[in-house]
C-alpha cells in the first residue's frame, strides 16, 4: 500500500497488527463512499480482512454493527477513529433500497470452462453494460444491476458452483480487500463510484427466471441442481431484536430453556418465515447464559430437523451459532474502542 506510515496499533485494538492500510487508504475509502453516495448508491462499512471485531470467517465480507439493511449513520461510513477504521475498511453496496433499487449477480464458480460456459448462457440475457466486479486470483464475478422493487433473493445450485441474485435485505461487497488478499476490481474500471445508479440497466425478474432457465438448460454447474428463492425479506420484516424478545416471553411462558427451544421452533416452522434469524437470536440468547456450545448446537439442530424440515439443518445451526458469536465479539470489540487513544 502506497501513503503515510501506519501508525502503531495498540495490543486491545479491534484490527491486526499486521493490517497493511495507511491513512492515505482510508482517506481514499472516505472519498469512494462519499462518490457512491453522490452517484445515488448506498454504501455501507464492512469488516476488511484485518478486523477481530468479528468471527474470522467472515471477515472481509460482513457488514459492521446491527440493523444495517436500513442503512448506516454518516458516523458508521466516514468515522476518523484509528482502529475502527481500519476494521471497517471495506465498502459494500446495500440493495434492493432506495427510488433505483439495485441487484447483484453473483457467479460464484472457480473453474474457468464453468464460468466461460455460464457466461456464454446467459450472454444475451443479462442487459448490457453492467458493472463487473472482478478480482485477479479467481475467475469469479458480479454483476449490478437495477431491479424491480421488492426483488428477493434466489439462487441456482449445482455440483460445479453457484449463481445468485442478491437483492432486498442483502449487500454486496464493492471495494476493498477480498478475504484471500486480493483488491476488488471493476471491469473498465466502471464502479459504483464512477457510475450514477440511473444509468445502469433494469433487469427485471422476468429475465432474471429466464437467466436462471437458461443456466440450468446448459448443463454447465452440472446435472444435480438446487433452486432456492427467498419467501421474505431478510432482516427487514422481522428484526432479530423482536425474534429476541419473543423467545426469552416463550421462556417464561414454558418454564425453561428446553421446551422454550421446541415451542418457538414449532411455531417458526408453522409460519415458514424468519427461520434463520431465529436460529440466530435463539443461539445468541443460549450462548449468553451460558450452555456449551456443542449443546446447544445439539439442541437446535434435533428441534429444526423437527420443525422445519426440508432436511437437515446442522449447517444453518452452525451457521447460526458462529453468527451469534461473532455479534458478541462484536460487542465486547465496541466496547473496547470506547477507550480512547492515547
Amino acid at each position: 500500500m502506497n501513503g503515510k506510515e501506519l501508525q502503531p496499533v495498540r495490543a486491545n485494538s479491534i484490527v491486526a497488527p499486521d493490517c497493511p492500510l495507511t491513512d492515505d487508504d482510508l482517506a481514499g475509502v472516505r472519498v469512494v463512499r462519499s462518490q457512491m453516495l453522490n452517484g445515488g448508491y448506498r454504501p455501507i462499512t464492512v469488516h476488511s480482512p484485518w478486523s477481530l471485531a468479528c468471527n474470522e470467517m467472515r471477515a472481509g465480507k460482513a457488514p459492521l454493527g446491527k440493523d444495517w439493511q436500513k442503512g448506516q449513520p454518516r458516523w458508521r461510513l466516514f468515522g476518523n477513529h484509528p482502529a475502527w477504521s481500519r476494521a471497517g475498511a471495506n465498502t459494500g453496496l446495500l440493495l434492493g433500497v432506495s427510488d433505483l433499487p439495485l441487484q447483484a449477480l453473483d457467479f460464484d464458480i472457480d473453474e474457468v470452462t464453468v464460468m466461460a460456459a455460464v457466461l456464454a448462457a446467459v450472454k444475451h440475457i443479462v442487459p448490457r453494460k453492467p458493472l463487473i466486479r472482478l478480482r485477479v486470483n479467481s475467475p469469479r464475478v458480479a454483476m449490478v444491476l437495477r431491479c424491480e422493487p421488492g426483488a428477493l433473493k434466489a439462487k441456482l445450485q449445482g455440483e460445479h458452483g453457484a449463481v445468485e441474485r442478491l437483492a432486498t435485505g442483502q449487500q454486496v461487497v464493492v471495494h476493498g480487500t477480498h478475504p484471500t488478499g486480493a483488491r476488488l476490481d471493476w471491469r473498465r474500471q466502471r464502479s459504483p463510484w464512477t457510475v450514477q445508479a440511473a444509468a445502469l440497466p433494469l433487469m427485471d425478474e422476468a429475465a432474471v427466471a429466464a437467466m436462471f432457465s437458461a443456466i440450468a438448460a446448459s448443463g454447465a454447474l452440472g446435472s444435480k441442481l438446487d433452486r432456492t428463492s427467498a419467501k421474505s425479506h431478510p432482516g427487514i420484516a422481522a428484526p432479530r431484536g423482536d425474534i429476541a424478545v419473543a423467545f426469552k416471553t416463550c421462556v417464561t411462558r414454558c418454564g425453561g430453556i428446553v421446551p422454550a427451544v421446541r415451542e418457538f421452533l414449532r411455531e417458526t416452522g408453522e409460519r415458514g418465515t424468519h427461520r434463520h434469524d431465529t436460529l440466530v437470536s435463539v443461539a445468541g440468547h443460549l450462548i449468553r447464559v451460558g450452555w456449551p456450545v456443542t449443546q446447544a448446537a445439539r439442541l437446535l439442530t434435533e428441534n429444526a430437523d423437527k420443525w422445519f424440515r426440508e432436511g437437515s439443518w446442522a449447517k444453518e445451526v452452525d451457521d447460526a451459532r458462529s453468527h451469534a458469536t461473532r455479534r458478541q465479539g462484536c460487542a465486547a470489540a465496541r466496547r473496547v474502542s470506547s477507550i480512547p487513544p492515547p
